[in-house]
């Protein structure tokens, strides 16, 4: 895309929830250009489409050092709930992250390594210090570059989660 422009990419429908109680999963294995600005690159599950700027979201965005965090946002507030997924330095290569949530805990992987468990996770429409979205989630991917010829790979993604129990 042309310079500070945001190109998204998300499905028009959603098909993934958080419900207390049941299972979620849900990774990406993603590479970029070098990043130019800190939230150059996101890549996770929004509702609706369009830019994720105050979508109900759970995302891994990347840092222009290179570290990518996970934030979740419900109500327009984004809070990060893991600052470091993966530490700064990781340059262009192909790297993948994801969460699993166990009805309870949500628990972040990076490089098949788990590198954060979050207790006592609150599905819920209203901000708290660890809560996610109940709303309706579709896959998003989404670039806003600054500098030309910035890009975003996906390898892979893939989402599941438990209906019934």
């Amino acid at each position: 895309p042309a310079v500070a422009a945001v190109a998204t990419v998300a499905r028009s429908f959603g098909s993934f929830q958080f419900v207390s109680g049941n299972k979620f999963w849900y990774v990406v294995r993603f590479a970029t250009s070098a990043v130019t600005a800190a939230t150059a690159q996101r890549v996770g599950l929004q509702v609706g489409t369009g830019a994720n700027t105050t979508n109900d979201s759970i995302y891994f965005t990347r840092a222009v050092d290179g570290a990518v965090s996970l934030v979740s946002t419900v109500n327009t507030t984004a809070v990060t709930l893991v600052p470091t997924v993966l530490a700064a330095g990781q340059g262009t290569a192909y790297i993948d992250v994801g969460f699993y949530y166990n009805g309870t805990n949500l628990i972040v992987y990076a490089a098949d390594v788990m590198v954060a468990r979050i207790a006592n996770v609150v599905v819920q429409a209203t901000t708290a210090a660890t809560a996610v979205t109940n709303g309706v989630l579709t896959p998003f991917f989404q670039e806003t570059p600054t500098a030309a010829n910035e890009t975003l790979s996906i390898d892979y993604v893939a989402v599941a989660c438990e209906v019934t129990r």
